[in-house]
């Protein structure tokens, strides 16, 4: 945040300094969608659409829609993976392409419903998406006030995120794609401007930055290991007795992105290897498993055969398979 001493300036000079600095925040709080927003987006893969038309801006999003932006917004912001229970009653028979984004965005901490419930065909709502831009940037808010979004829609205001809308208003408003394109856009400028951490320990001092030091040394892997793909790796890793299991990354693909980066935190299951291949450059052995897409985990026996091929599962799906 930068802080102005306006008293030590001339008037002539203050003048000028207010002007930029009202032009620096209208352009702020008022990004271009199709020239700012949607670029960004298409950009960090949040949308594979690069005019307005195809975006359909205006649309309303439903919260099974909106876990596919939700997901990879999270990975462009690089957000930690902080729950792992994200199973849901209520997605059987739901579109399937949108089900791993669905439990990543969840697993985010960003995109949650009650009572084991997502309810995908519900439409998201403003407050709901305030919510998740907030959590994005700081973490959770208290959610045991009347209404329960009240410390999001507060911290938003006083972001300058939002200005015309009213605390009522954002609860019974559906919130338009082009919207919450825009208050990502606004989410990541701020994160970007301002150094926020979009955790909950954006101010720690330095004894809390050792105690989370500490917390992430106890959370990296111990005897599982992950590493990059080798022919010689896997035979050896088999012989020994190892679990073996291939991952099929790519760099564009924001599930990918996830899962690697909770694979690399995490503790993999003692005595399993799972060994990284580049889905884009290693043809031969993907045709060898007919891997047909990315983020694709393929479970090897001691004969090298797939005993399991699974697309787009969550690390402890991961960490169940080698168990």
């Amino acid at each position: 945040m930068i802080v102005f001493c306006f008293f030590s300036l001339p008037m002539k000079k203050l003048s000028l300094l207010l002007v930029w600095a009202v032009f620096v925040w209208v352009s702020f709080a008022t990004p271009n969608f199709s020239t700012d927003v949607l670029t960004r987006m298409n950009v960090n893969w949040l949308t594979k659409f690069s005019t307005t038309t195809e975006f359909r801006g205006q649309d309303e999003i439903t919260r099974g829609e909106a876990g596919k932006f939700v997901a990879s917004f999270g990975v462009a912001q690089n957000l930690s993976v902080t729950y792992t229970a994200c199973d849901f009653t209520d997605l059987e028979g739901y579109d399937a392409t949108l089900l791993p984004h669905i439990k990543q965005a969840c697993m985010f901490g960003l995109l949650k419903w009650s009572n084991g419930k997502y309810m995908p065909n519900s439409n998201l709502t403003e407050a709901q998406a305030l919510a998740i831009v907030i959590r994005a940037l700081e973490g959770f808010k208290d959610e045991t006030t009347t209404p329960w979004y009240e410390a999001y829609y507060t911290r938003a205001q006083a972001l300058g995120m939002i200005t015309a809308e009213s605390i009522t208003s954002v609860n019974t408003t559906n919130i338009t794609r082009e919207k919450l394109g825009t208050w990502f856009y606004l989410a990541a400028h701020l994160s970007a401007n301002e150094d926020t951490t979009m955790k909950d320990d954006t101010m720690m001092d330095d004894k809390d930055d050792t105690m989370m030091d500490d917390k992430d040394d106890m959370m990296m892997k111990t005897d599982g290991v992950y590493t990059a793909y080798t022919s010689q790796g896997v035979t050896d890793a088999l012989a020994e007795g190892k679990k073996v299991a291939l991952f099929f990354h790519a760099s564009r693909c924001p599930p990918c992105i996830a899962l690697d980066k909770a694979i690399t935190a995490w503790m993999l299951p003692d005595n399993s290897v799972v060994f990284k291949v580049d889905y884009d450059t290693m043809t031969e052995i993907k045709v060898q498993y007919w891997v047909t897409s990315q983020d694709t985990i393929v479970v090897l026996d001691v004969n090298m055969n797939a005993t399991t091929k699974q697309s787009w599962i969550s690390f402890t799906e991961l960490a169940t398979l080698l168990q």
